[in-house]
C-alpha cells in the first residue's frame, strides 16, 4: 500500500469492476490477529495485512466505521480479482466520501505505530516524533513508571546488519550510564524480535536548527552559553571514553527552562584507551556540513577534538544562520579537509572579536591546534561568559551575562591566521563546483575519503 497516493491519480470508480466475482465471505480468517476490531468489521473477507491494519487505525481514530471498511473492502476485493490498478483501501474511502486526504494521512500514521505500539515491553508508543539516517525517534510513555520517554529505533537496513546492531546497542548502553544536566538520560536499549531500540529521557522543547529556522540567528551571548554547556556534556562523555561524533544543531535541544541537552549519541564511538572500539577505517561517518576533516578523511582514530570542531561548526551556524560551507556532500567534506573556516564577521559584524577568535580555534584543521579537551575550551568560555569553573550548568542559555570580555589574549592565535576577505569572497564565487578550484586543489580533491 502506498503511504502518500499521488492527488493527480485518476478518480476512482466506487463500483466494483464490471464482471468482478461474487464476493460471499470465505472461511479463511486474516493472518493478523493484533486487528481485531478490523477483522470483526470485515467479518469472513480475506484481506491482506497492510489492509487490514489500516482498517484498525481508522477504527481507533474513529474516523471510519466497521460498515464504511466492509463496503470499501468488498470493493478492493473486486479490483484485486479482476485486472488493472488495484486502489489502496485509504483511496476507496475517499472515493466513497467516507474520509478526505488529511483523515487518510492521519491513518497512516497510527497504523505505522500500529505495528510496533506494544512489541518493546513496559513501553507504548504513541507517536512519531522525528526521523534520522539511523533510525526513528517515537514518544512512549513507559507504563511501570508512567512516564514519558522517547524511544529510537533502528532502522530495518542497519538492524538486518548484525555488526550495525551489535555496536549499537553496546554503545546505546554505554550512553545510558551518562547522567549529566546537559546530556539526554539513557533508560534502556535492547532487541525485541525485529526491532533494535534504544529509550531515553523525553524533553520538551526545541532544537537549535528548528530555532534558528523560526528566529535567525541567535544572540552572541545565548550562543556561547549553549557552546559552554555543550562544552560541559562533552567532558562528562569524554570521562567515560565516549566521543559523540555528530554534533550539529539539530542534536543540540533547548529545553522549557531554556537550558541546552545533547541528543543523540547513535553514532557515539566508545574509546579504549587511545584506540576506538571498532576499525572505521576509510568510512567518512559524521553529518557532512559538520565533519571534522579527520572524520572526513574516513581516519579510525577519532577524538574529543572532533567533536570540539562540529561544536564549532555548530557555533559558526548559530551566530550567522549558516553552514560553514555550502554544496553537495563531497564538495562540503572536501572543504572542512582544506579550507580555512570562514569569518563570521563577513556576515555578522556585531559579533566580538573574541567570538570571531573562539569560532576559529574551535574548527582549526589540525586537531593539534584546537581545544585539547573540553576542559580546555570551557577555561575560556568561562572567562567569557563572567563564570566560575564548573558552574555554566546553573545558567540557562537564554539568561547569560550582558557583558563579553574581548581581551585578544583569551583565545591562542589561529595558526592559519585569521581568513582574508578576498579568499572568503573566492570560495563563495566557487560555489561547490571543484571544477572551479584551482588546478593544484582540484588534483586533489577528495584524497583521503
Amino acid at each position: 500500500m502506498s503511504a502518500n497516493a499521488p492527488a493527480s491519480e485518476p478518480r476512482l470508480s466506487a463500483r466494483p469492476p464490471q464482471g468482478a466475482p461474487d464476493l460471499a465471505p470465505e472461511g479463511k480468517k486474516p493472518a493478523s490477529t493484533r486487528n481485531r476490531a478490523a477483522t470483526s468489521a470485515v467479518g469472513g473477507i480475506n484481506v491482506d495485512e497492510a489492509t487490514l491494519g489500516f482498517g484498525q487505525a481508522a477504527l481507533d481514530l474513529k474516523l471510519a466505521t466497521g460498515q464504511q471498511l466492509r463496503e470499501a473492502m468488498l470493493i478492493k476485493r473486486a479490483y484485486e480479482q479482476s485486472s488493472g490498478r488495484v486502489p489502496t483501501l485509504g483511496d476507496i474511502l475517499i472515493t466513497l466520501g467516507f474520509i478526505n486526504r488529511d483523515q487518510m494521512t492521519r491513518i497512516l500514521r497510527h497504523q505505522e505505530i500500529f505495528g510496533i505500539a506494544t512489541k518493546i515491553p513496559g513501553f507504548t508508543i504513541v507517536e512519531k516524533i522525528g526521523q534520522g539516517a539511523m533510525g526513528t525517534v517515537y514518544k512512549a510513555k513507559q507504563v511501570r513508571l508512567d512516564r514519558w520517554v522517547a524511544i529510537k529505533i533502528l532502522s530495518p537496513e542497519l538492524a538486518a546488519n548484525e555488526k550495525a546492531r551489535t555496536r549499537f546497542i553496546a554503545e546505546a548502553r554505554v550512553a545510558a550510564r551518562l547522567n549529566h544536566p546537559n546530556i539526554i538520560t539513557g533508560i534502556d536499549a535492547g532487541e525485541v524480535e525485529d526491532l533494535c531500540y534504544f529509550a531515553m529521557e523525553y524533553v520538551e522543547g526545541e532544537t537549535v536548527q528548528r530555532l534558528i529556522e523560526q528566529r535567525g540567528p541567535f544572540d552572541e551571548m545565548i550562543a556561547l552559553t549553549i557552546v559552554s554547556q555543550i562544552a560541559q556534556a562533552l567532558d562528562h562523555a569524554s570521562t567515560h571514553s565516549l566521543v559523540h561524533r555528530d554534533i550539529k544543531p539539530d542534536n543540540i535541544m533547548l529545553n522549557k527552562e531554556q537550558n541546552a541537552k545533547l541528543l543523540d549519541l547513535g553514532l557515539a564511538k566508545i574509546m579504549l584507551g587511545d584506540r576506538p572500539s571498532s576499525d572505521t577505517q576509510g568510512m567518512a561517518v559524521g553529518t557532512p556540513n559538520y565533519i571534522s576533516p579527520e572524520q572526513a578523511m574516513g581516519w579510525s582514530e577519532i577524538d574529543i577534538r572532533a567533536d570540539i570542531y562540529s561544536l564549532g561548526g555548530t557555533f559558526y551556524t548559530m551566530l550567522t544562520g549558516q553552514t560553514p560551507y555550502t554544496g553537495p556532500s563531497q564538495v562540503v567534506m572536501y572543504r572542512h579537509i582544506h579550507e580555512p573556516p570562514p569569518d563570521v564577521r563577513a556576515i555578522r559584524s556585531d559579533v566580538s572579536q573574541f567570538t570571531v577568535d573562539l569560532c576559529a580555534w574551535m574548527m582549526a584543521k589540525q586537531r593539534e591546534y584546537r581545544p585539547q579537551s573540553p576542559r580546555h575550551l570551557l577555561d575560556r568560555l568561562n572567562e567569557a561568559l563572567g563564570m566560575s569553573q564548573g558552574n555554566a550548568s546553573s545558567h540557562s542559555a537564554m539568561n547569560a551575562p550582558a557583558h563579553l570580555q574581548q581581551s585578544s589574549g583569551q583565545v591562542p592565535a589561529y595558526p592559519y591566521g585569521q581568513p582574508q576577505q578576498q579568499e572568503f569572497q573566492q570560495s563563495q564565487q566557487e560555489q561547490a563546483d571543484p571544477r572551479r578550484l584551482p588546478r593544484k586543489r582540484r588534483r586533489n580533491y577528495g584524497a583521503g575519503w
